[in-house]
């Protein structure tokens, strides 16, 4: 397995996810959406160097781009 660089979250998607997340919890993690966007409608996502777009739609729907 490779050796992959852990960078600390901060504020409080950490809080949240370290309340989630614990090394023996096997189920997957829940973020409520109000926690992930903080407020805006919407949060760009870095994933392997390359930038999402996650927004939240008038209709409350989630839509990701690239």
């Amino acid at each position: 397995m490779p050796s992959e660089k852990i960078v600390p979250l901060t504020g409080s998607l950490a809080e949240a996810m370290r309340a989630i997340v614990t090394p023996r919890n096997f189920e997957l993690p829940q973020l409520p959406s109000e926690r992930l966007f903080q407020g805006h409608r919407e949060i760009l996502i870095l994933h392997h160097n390359e930038t999402y777009r996650l927004r939240i739609t008038k209709t409350n729907k989630l839509i990701l781009t690239k």
